[in-house]
């Protein structure tokens, strides 16, 4: 019978499954900040060094290039080694990277050849970081812990934007990595004193909670093979849930960068606001997707816990009506050309990212627990190549800055959110695989020969 905790509300969430949450929402708000800080930094960095805007977007674009290249490798590490020192090795190196920039001197192959390896390297954070978790988080929780440790990607992308403008009036733009760097390398030692691989070797982790872990995730997990042969990856990457999976990313990722990356451009050329006068402005969207992150995963366990809806409905239901949401007022922020009326739309499609999140972004751990990170590397794979189409495609649409060349842009995005979202509510299950079983019963059969 499996143990259920009876603790207060501060006693469970000062539990060490919350600490690594918490850990790891600071990790991914230190991979945010080195990811998004050049993006300030860059604008004194061409004034310096008379870097052009091809120049620029080079430099900017370099970063991503690196960061699609490891997604299914981070998957892979993470099977190999233990997926938290996978996790905070490459947020530690990243932060190294970004103490020795400033000493490139404007040298644009150096500056290239950090961003590209910067890229490299958090490109496997985010597949150990789900290994990570779906060792430690007790079905019931998934949802709160892994939105918690991802709200940390808001937080850094609002630090970065607002602290590093500080650090550059104050100190100069190299201050913004020698800062940030240093902060990032503060969190890497602590990571390696606080964390550890799974409840089982965890010291400072109570008999309460170890069992309480170990009874409703399976020990399998944590006590999976280290042999990538011995993944099934063609069952793997064929399984249509997988798949199912794949379309409600890749439609997530195609909305978001098109809502992040094109939206500044689009209030400033077409509605004519200033995003300049006002650092809150440009950080609304990222506040407000972190304040609803949280609720949005909380609320997800509440109603699976409580047997309010199945599993499988829950996660149909926040994906497709997270997309809704993103298309009505992505649709209507083409109409309502006014700045308030398209700030507020946009504000609020941005915030519903986070709701789709709690739908497939949870899916990973509901169809194989001891994969959840190969998967992620595989479906962010093709999530990231529609982030990299998207703002292409957007610059050839948009020659003139009218208002008759966002809707298409628009209609695009709105397009590729409905259709992902059908074939995820078609085809998405929340059951464990049964490819996701076999590595699990043959340790067992093992072990029990070895008894």
């Amino acid at each position: 019978m499996v143990y259920e905790e009876s603790l207060s509300f501060f006693g469970t969430y000062t539990q060490r499954r919350y600490i690594l949450a918490y850990m790891c929402h600071l990790g991914c708000a230190i991979m945010y900040i080195v990811r998004t800080n050049l993006s300030v930094a860059i604008v004194p960095m061409s004034r310096e060094f008379d870097w052009d805007s091809t120049k620029q977007g080079i430099v900017l674009s370099s970063f991503f290039y690196g960061y699609i290249a490891t997604q299914l490798l981070g998957g892979a590490l993470s099977k190999r080694f233990p997926a938290h020192s996978v996790f905070g090795g490459a947020i530690g190196l990243s932060a190294v990277l970004s103490l020795i920039t400033p000493l490139a001197k404007g040298n644009l192959t150096a500056i290239i050849c950090i961003r590209t390896l910067e890229g490299l390297l958090l490109g496997v954070t985010f597949p150990a970081m789900m290994a990570t978790i779906a060792v430690w988080a007790p079905p019931l929780e998934r949802s709160t812990i892994n939105m918690i440790s991802i709200a940390g990607m808001h937080v850094g992308t609002v630090a970065a934007l607002v602290g590093s403008g500080y650090l550059n009036d104050s100190l100069g733009y190299e201050s913004i990595f020698y800062v940030f760097g240093t902060i990032g390398v503060m969190w890497y030692i602590s990571w390696l004193f606080i964390i550890r691989e799974s409840p089982q070797k965890d010291p400072w982790i109570s008999d309460r909670e170890k069992l309480y872990i170990l009874e409703t995730t399976g020990s399998g997990v944590s006590e999976q093979s280290k042999n990538l042969s011995d993944v099934p990856w063609l069952r793997m990457f064929t399984s249509i849930p997988v798949l199912a999976i794949v379309f409600a990313h890749f439609g997530y990722t195609w909305g978001a960068y098109t809502l992040i990356t094109q939206m500044p451009t689009f209030l400033s050329d077409t509605i004519g606001l200033e995003l300049g006068s006002t650092g809150l402005l440009a950080c609304l969207p990222y506040i407000t997707t972190g304040v609803l992150s949280v609720p949005a995963g909380a609320l997800t366990d509440f109603l699976i816990r409580r047997k309010i809806l199945t599993v499988v409905t829950t996660r149909k239901l926040f994906t497709s009506g997270g997309y809704l949401v993103q298309t009505v007022f992505m649709l209507c922020a083409a109409y309502f050309l006014t700045p308030v009326g398209s700030v507020l739309c946009l504000t609020i499609a941005v915030g519903f990212q986070t709701v789709s999140q709690c739908g497939y972004g949870i899916n990973y751990f509901d169809l194989a627990p001891q994969y959840a990170g190969v998967i992620f590397g595989f479906t962010n794979t093709f999530g990231t190549l529609s982030g990299i189409i998207s703002p292409h495609l957007t610059g050839l649409i948009v020659q003139n800055q009218s208002a008759d060349e966002w809707k298409i842009v628009f209609y695009i995005a709105a397009a590729i959110y409905l259709f992902t979202a059908l074939i995820y509510v078609i085809f998405a299950s929340a059951t464990v695989q049964d490819w996701a079983k076999v590595k699990k019963s043959t340790d067992n059969e093992q072990n029990e020969e070895k008894s």
